[in-house]
């Protein structure tokens, strides 16, 4: 019954880290994908019809911000671009930067 146990427990987990991934495949995003992201008009209703939910949102109520964390092929490296929304929604900046955490769920920060 243990084994039984430890191979479901092991399927679930497996299936869970398989399942989550931001609504654009990451090898089909480029640095051209975000250089239309115009700050002071781009709304993240822009963003997320144009490349879906973000890898990782993450509020920060202080500094009045959003910011939206996506990651995207450039050459044969993987980059992430953050973008950072105000209270209103529109965008404020973009910033991208190398991934140095390509295997895990979320980006090294």
């Amino acid at each position: 019954m243990s084994k039984l146990f430890a191979a479901a427990l092991a399927t679930a987990m497996l299936a869970g880290c398989a399942t989550y991934r931001q609504g654009s495949d990451w090898w089909t995003l480029g640095p051209d994908t975000f250089a239309s992201i115009q700050p002071g008009t781009t709304s993240k209703e822009d963003v997320e019809r144009k490349l879906g939910r973000p890898l990782l949102a993450i509020n920060f109520p202080r500094q009045q911000e959003e910011v939206w964390d996506y990651r995207f092929l450039n050459g044969t490296f993987t980059y992430v671009a953050e973008l950072h929304f105000d209270e209103q929604g529109r965008t404020r900046y973009v910033a991208t930067y190398r991934d140095r955490c390509v295997l895990n769920a979320f980006p090294c920060r």
